[in-house]
């Protein structure tokens, strides 16, 4: 009975884990440069309440190929949620640089692959 809980337990671990995705962002000529972009599998699954945010069509089987392969479209969606942006102003000289960069804070997601599509929930939101 406990070697069948156990079974479960990873097995749950393995085909539902949680997943951290960060990443940095700043605006070239008005277009989105991402960079740092970070798609982590977390340690433990948190079993908090989710809620669904995005979903779209993939061929990929493998949720590590997903983040890889697809991070635009990931990082395009993740942006119409909470992000923070620093700015900052230098003066030397004669002349400013100003600068501002977004940054998307690691977050805990929920991301299953089904029929096709990749479902991304975040986790730890009401």
């Amino acid at each position: 009975m406990l070697k069948t809980g156990i079974i479960i337990l990873i097995l749950n671990n393995l085909l539902f884990g949680d997943y951290f995705i960060s990443f940095d962002f700043t605006s070239i000529n008005s277009k989105i440069i991402s960079f740092h972009f970070n798609c982590t599998r977390a340690m433990v699954n948190n079993y908090s309440k989710k809620k669904f945010l995005f979903k779209f069509k993939t061929p990929y089987k493998d949720i590590e190929k997903i983040c890889k392969l697809q991070k635009n479209k990931i990082i395009d969606n993740l942006l119409k949620e909470k992000f923070h942006i620093n700015s900052f102003v230098l003066k030397q000289n004669n002349y400013i640089v100003s600068r501002e960069k977004g940054v998307y804070l690691p977050k805990r997601f929920d991301i299953i692959i089904k029929n096709n599509y990749v479902y991304f929930y975040l986790k730890g939101e009401n």
